[in-house]
């Protein structure tokens, strides 16, 4: 499971809260917010860290090959 920081979660949670009153015209609490956040980190994270470690190995592999391109000498 992903760790956050006191300070990152409360941010995440006051951004929650900031969502649902722009966007939805609707009141969350913190603890509804940090319920949502929980949430999202176990269900979802795990596709936004693989998305994250894919991308990653993608930008590697062109490196990589761009430097096997280098001329050697």
């Amino acid at each position: 499971m992903i760790r956050l920081k006191k300070e990152e979660k409360e941010e995440i949670i006051r951004e929650i809260q900031y969502f649902y009153q722009d966007e939805r015209e609707e009141e969350i609490g913190a603890l509804a917010s940090e319920i949502l956040l929980d949430f999202i980190t176990l269900k979802l994270g795990k596709f936004y860290y693989n998305k994250g470690v894919q991308d990653s190995e993608k930008y590697l592999k062109e490196k990589l090959s761009e430097l096997s391109e280098i001329e050697k000498y």
